[in-house]
């Protein structure tokens, strides 16, 4: 069994950072299985997959491993932390859109960051 995480997905083609060395690679790029579609299972950015090799040293994504958490947008699984960068003069924060990012992550058990940069008028004095 070959364990990896997905960490980029475009068109239906994924890279994996293998768990462990596989004839000397880390990466790997793989697709999902046909049954995938089938299932409407879609491979997503930070899910743990479970590997077959084929032929030529390619790999096929046999399994997607219980996420703990998704977000649909941006589509990323298993996250731990969110870091949300707020502006804190201008633009003006809509906070209606940063009260929704923290109960979005709340509700998926993601522990919310909140990044405020520094305005413009202490950033210049400071340096």
């Amino acid at each position: 069994m070959i364990l990896g995480t997905v960490i980029k997905g475009v068109g239906g083609l994924y890279t994996v950072r293998l768990d462990t060395d596989f004839n000397g690679k880390i990466y790997v790029n793989v697709r999902g299985r046909g049954s995938f579609r089938h299932e409407k299972l879609v491979l997503l950015t930070g899910d743990r997959v479970e590997l077959e090799p084929l032929e030529n040293d390619e790999f096929f994504c046999k399994k997607i491993l219980d996420r703990k958490n998704s977000l649909i947008r941006p589509p990323l699984a298993n996250l731990d932390v969110i870091f949300a960068v707020i502006p804190c003069v201008k633009p003006m924060p809509d906070l209606h859109i940063v009260d929704k990012m923290l109960c979005i992550a709340e509700h998926n058990g993601i522990e919310p960051v909140i990044i405020e940069p520094m305005p413009n008028a202490l950033h210049d004095h400071i340096k």
